[in-house]
């Protein structure tokens, strides 16, 4: 991927080598991305918290046929709760209208990688 503009207009040229021009291009792939470079300058290398990240995503009418998950989301389509135990480990379960997101944050015994 490259990135490309001038007083007329800005535009990327995709890996097949096609390239897409617009009046406004829209960076947003996340850090450590190939746009990040582009946009910054300079390649974001990652710095351990000591910590990593579970996370998942999928969809309500799923998780609602548990009835311990109805009971404590069915009844609020944006509800979260926050649950924080020993050893800084955090769990987070969220609803939406549509998703239910969890979160469950452990310490990194170095396996962890970067996604």
């Amino acid at each position: 991927m490259d990135y490309f503009e001038d007083d007329e207009k800005a535009g990327v040229i995709l890996e097949d080598g096609s390239k897409l021009v617009a009046d406004v291009i829209i960076a947003a792939d996340g850090i450590g991305s190939r746009s990040w470079n582009i946009v910054s300058g300079f390649k974001e290398t990652a710095i351990s918290s000591g910590f990593a990240i579970f996370r998942a995503t999928y969809p309500a009418e799923y998780a609602l046929k548990r009835p311990l998950v109805a009971e404590k989301f069915g009844d609020n389509p944006e509800k979260g709760f926050i649950i924080v135990g020993p050893g800084s480990v955090h769990v987070i379960i969220v609803r939406s209208k549509d998703q239910m997101v969890f979160l469950l944050t452990h310490k990194d015994e170095g396996t962890a990688e970067e996604t």
